[in-house]
């Protein structure tokens, strides 16, 4: 019987096994790949080997190839679907870039093995998640969706947004942008009750908003904090129509697809480490990106550790509290940079390099990554105006040896966000 390589295998480069006039299996030329190859069972094994080890060692193969000057995604009508970010089309990585990938040296990357993997998968059960809640952030998850657009990233697109506004009213800003997120970008609308914690009168803290609030005038400003509300993004963990969903903080940018995250080994909480944030000598979790299987039973009991939760635990801390012994643990290096970390110098990096020794790079670094947060306190949110005083104090300088990289890649992380902010929502900073 005729032995026939599976499509995904063979663009790998594998070869089907030799035969002898009767047909039996004769001495391999190349690895004896038959048994793996006649159960799907094990194709899958060996599938997702291939992305775990590839994933777990960074294989981006930096070291030999020359980098180009850093840019963002940006957005425009007249962009290619496919097109990708300078980082995303020579870094490759998993699933750097929609369709993409790079080789080196005849090795493929990252990139061309979840490339050829892709069309066996159905992205329909994965989603990138976003939750809003006020109308800024309501902008910043339409900026997100249209570079994931952009980016030809395959997973679905779904925004959970107050139930009180209404996509398909003509009265506001809410609805204007809630119709271009679905009509534009694809995104799927998700209404849904929020998720908070208010201030009380007394110095007891905080007590949990069971009463729906008033979002008709989203624009409006409350004494409810912008964290207070972060227990929303749980909600992601009860999109039981996913069997993976990706959360994403919409402070940040994204610069590279993340699909290879869909396709990591199960697991309930999957997170990056706050590099930045460190208690008892050890690593917080961060959940600025939170990757979960959707499951009502861990749902509820989310909600209930959030019920009892004490005065100035927000998100993060719940999550880091329930998972830290069990979650799976992301390279932040890849999954959550800061803009603050191009503030150090070339010597305050060791937490984010993992070594006192390690060199910093930023146009490499930059490069590698895929999702960069706004985190620049007291510099305020990047849709928010900032005076010359505050960037004297606590913006980006130049290094004393005179190489301004750094400060020029920081400054253009917030020209950037500023300028699709106009172009995507048509609203200038406030």
């Amino acid at each position: 019987m005729k032995f026939t390589v599976p499509a995904f295998l063979e663009k790998l480069g594998y070869s089907p096994i030799g035969q002898d006039a009767n047909g039996e299996p004769s001495s391999p030329t190349g690895l004896y790949m038959r048994p793996a190859l006649n159960s799907k069972r094990w194709r899958v094994v060996l599938v997702t080997a291939l992305l775990l080890i590839l994933l777990s060692a960074g294989v981006f193969f930096h070291d030999h190839i020359s980098l180009p000057d850093y840019t963002l995604p940006k957005i425009s009508g007249s962009s290619s679907k496919t097109e990708t970010s300078s980082a995303a089309a020579v870094a490759g990585g998993v699933g750097g870039g929609g369709g993409g990938g790079s080789s080196h040296g005849g090795i493929s990357t990252n990139a061309e093995i979840l490339e050829a993997v892709a069309p066996s998968v159905d992205w329909s059960q994965f989603a990138y998640v976003q939750y809003v809640t006020t109308l800024p952030y309501l902008c910043n998850s339409v900026m997100l969706f249209a570079i994931l657009d952009r980016l030809n990233c395959r997973a679905d697109r779904l925004m959970m947004y107050p139930q009180q506004w209404n996509p398909d009213g003509n009265a506001d800003e809410t609805s204007r942008l809630l119709k271009i997120a679905r009509d534009k970008y694809k995104v799927k609308l998700q209404p849904i009750h929020v998720q908070s914690k208010k201030f009380s009168d007394r110095k007891s803290g905080y007590y949990l908003s069971h009463k729906p609030i008033d979002y008709t005038n989203a624009s409006s400003k409350r004494k409810l904090s912008t964290w207070a509300e972060s227990y929303t993004k749980f909600l992601a963990m009860n999109q039981t129509a996913y069997t993976r969903a990706l959360s994403l903080d919409s402070d940040s940018t994204v610069l590279q697809c993340m699909d290879e995250l869909f396709l990591l080994p199960p697991s309930p909480v999957a997170m990056p480490r706050a590099y930045w944030d460190w208690k008892d000598d050890k690593p917080q979790l961060s959940s600025q990106l939170l990757l979960v299987e959707p499951n009502a039973t861990e749902f509820d009991r989310v909600m209930r550790y959030m019920e009892s939760a004490p005065r100035g635990a927000y998100d993060m801390d719940i999550l880091h509290q329930m998972f830290f012994a069990s979650a799976m643990v992301l390279p932040h290096k890849d999954y959550d940079l800061l803009t603050g970390e191009f503030k150090h110098g070339k010597d305050g990096h060791a937490k984010y390099l993992g070594s006192p020794e390690a060199v910093w790079d930023p146009r490499r670094v930059i490069n590698e990554a895929k999702f960069l947060h706004f985190s620049d306190w007291p510099i305020p949110k990047p849709w928010f105006k900032t005076t010359d005083d505050q960037l004297r104090t606590n913006g980006a300088q130049c290094s004393s040896d005179g190489d301004c990289t750094e400060k020029d890649m920081w400054y253009g992380f917030y020209e950037d966000f500023r300028q699709r902010r106009k172009e995507v929502c048509d609203m200038d900073v406030v």
